[in-house]
């Protein structure tokens, strides 16, 4: 049985949401939010889990990409995960930087917004770590399928 997915778009406007009410629920920009809309395969996973969760939709009931060849859509999707770890990976590192800095030369900085910087990354970490988590069980599951299904079939 094939299941459809939707678009980011379509979630929204299943949802029956405006790009300006996204934009104010969530604090991503219109622009950036029609450029997901149009570019699904570049959106971060943080910010995919917010607009989902903000639609009402499950993360995988969504595509995140435009490739329509079923078998180019499944090559390319084992390099989702680590090109979405690159990403996060990069982002973390860019907030780690840009909080390092306002420490050093920032003598107004609050403690306070230090800390909350902190746990905002801290937090990305997570749902990053749960993702990636619930990858390479789905994976490891899928191997183990694969195995005992070999092993059926050898006779074992």
């Amino acid at each position: 049985m094939t299941v459809n997915k939707l678009t980011i778009r379509q979630a929204r406007w299943n949802s029956g949401f405006t790009l300006e009410k996204v934009a104010e629920e969530t604090d991503i920009s219109v622009k950036k939010i029609e450029w997901y809309e149009d570019n699904s395969g570049e959106i971060t996973l943080s910010e995919s889990l917010v607009l989902c969760k903000l639609y009402g939709v499950k993360h995988d009931d969504v595509t995140f990409g435009s490739i329509e060849d079923p078998n180019v859509k499944k090559e390319c999707s084992s390099l989702y995960t680590p090109a979405s770890s690159m990403s996060f990976l990069a982002k973390i590192g860019s907030k780690l930087k840009d909080i390092n800095l306002a420490i050093a030369y920032d003598d107004v900085l609050s403690d306070r917004h230090i800390v909350a910087s902190i746990l905002d990354v801290l937090s990305e970490i997570e749902v990053e770590e749960e993702y990636l988590t619930n990858e390479i069980l789905d994976k490891l599951n899928e191997m183990g399928n694969k195995n005992r299904l070999n092993n059926t079939l050898a006779g074992r």
